[in-house]
């Protein structure tokens, strides 16, 4: 994260102004808290006993969740919503996440699959319409937030699809198909504290 703002040699950072490194730096901590989180969740589950894999990845997912919510809400530039805008944000991160989690019943016999991974993926649906319903809302206004909200998605949605392998017993081949997620996730979360700290430019 620059310190003051990035480099006075560039014209769109001058203009940016100083304050925006320093006040990104808190949630650029915690964004990166978070990655370190998934990333040694998915390193440790390989070395954890097979009946306390989805236990402990469920338990790395919500730690990470809990670092991506609070680093998202340090990210500056958060403006206060009406109270029909947080009603109709609401409302459709309810719908949304009840149709995720009513198309993962249909998709996933629940009667197989251990507590950990059912809860897993009844939070990962909510917290993937939070995330989208969030990315639409700033795409515009606040572009480098909504970079960080895709990555967190798609970090979380990494942790949720190796739990929900784990818990159906899936070879481990099968598992290395939610790596890239996660990995990705880190990837944008990075590029979108960057463009926040360089001043989130509107588009």
């Amino acid at each position: 994260v620059p310190a003051r703002g990035g480099d006075p040699a560039g014209d769109d950072v001058a203009r940016a102004g100083p304050w925006r490194g320093p006040r990104v730096r808190p949630a650029a901590r915690q964004l990166h808290a978070a990655v370190l989180s998934v990333g040694l969740t998915v390193a440790v589950l390989p070395l954890v006993a097979a009946g306390l894999r989805v236990a402990v990845g469920a338990a790395g997912l919500g730690l990470a969740a809990v670092l991506h919510t609070v680093g998202l809400l340090l990210l500056p530039g958060r403006s206060r919503l009406a109270a029909r805008a947080r009603v109709r944000h609401a409302t459709d991160i309810v719908s949304l996440g009840l149709s995720l989690h009513f198309a993962a019943g249909v998709l996933l016999p629940t009667e197989q699959a251990p507590l950990a991974a059912r809860i897993a993926v009844a939070s990962g649906g909510f917290g993937f319409a939070a995330d989208f319903v969030a990315a639409l809302a700033d795409r515009r206004r606040r572009p480098g937030a909504a970079v960080c909200l895709l990555g967190t998605g798609a970090a979380q949605f990494g942790l949720i699809a190796l739990i929900v392998l784990l818990g159906y017993g899936a070879p481990d081949l099968a598992a290395l198909a939610a790596v890239p997620w996660p990995l990705a996730g880190a990837l944008l979360a990075g590029a979108g504290v960057r463009r926040v700290a360089a001043g989130d430019p509107r588009r």
